[in-house]
């Protein structure tokens, strides 16, 4: 029977990394220091993404919750995660989705509507950390892309921890300003282990 303990430590042991090497940045020349830092976010948005997609998929092949509890499944028992992941992708629906994305809350909801119970503690958790998972969604993307679609969505961001938008507020900026203490990264990474810990009922 596959384990979500596995996943959890994988996870918790790449953001001890993070952790690590956030502490050390303080030495840096200030751009390199915001630079470091947006890899940081990329890295930790990746793992995090990694993480729930990879929860989905074992609850699907019938792994418990860490603390013992058995998840909502709406289907049987997969025998392994691609074919979890295939089952998100076809099962229930007129026309398969293409591919899978965890990147936002509502992506999350749509993927596994027709195999996991809205009501079980993936979604609930997802639900309860909506927004900072949202907003790390949303500078994740404009670090990528750096586009003007991408810098529009981002500005929400920005106006969430200013109260206004500020065209020089860039993501390095932002993650590591001294307006905030702890800086926002290192609360996106604390956000991060609490939203994977109570995900995995850990």
């Amino acid at each position: 029977m596959p384990s979500l303990y596995t996943t959890y430590c994988a996870f918790t042991s790449a953001a001890d990394k993070l952790s690590v090497l956030l502490s050390g940045i303080s030495t840096l020349p200030p751009l390199h220091r915001k630079l470091v830092a947006e890899l940081i976010l990329l890295r930790l948005f990746s793992l995090l993404v990694d993480t729930i997609q990879s929860t989905a998929a074992k609850l699907l092949c019938g792994a418990h919750y860490l603390d013992g509890t058995l998840p909502h499944t709406l289907i049987p028992s997969a025998k392994s995660n691609t074919a979890a992941l295939e089952l998100i992708r076809t099962h229930g629906r007129a026309k398969p989705l293409k591919y899978l994305k965890w990147n936002m809350p509502s992506q999350v909801y749509d993927n596994v509507q027709y195999v996991i119970h809205h009501n079980d503690n993936i979604c609930a958790a997802v639900t309860v950390h909506a927004l900072h998972f949202k907003h790390m969604c949303l500078i994740r993307h404009h670090i990528a892309h750096s586009q003007a679609h991408t810098r529009k969505l981002y500005r929400d961001v920005v106006q969430h921890y200013y109260g206004a938008y500020l065209p020089a507020m860039t993501p390095g900026r932002l993650l590591m300003s001294a307006r905030h203490s702890p800086s926002i990264l290192a609360r996106y990474i604390s956000f991060s282990r609490i939203f994977v810990k109570q995900m995995l009922k850990a």
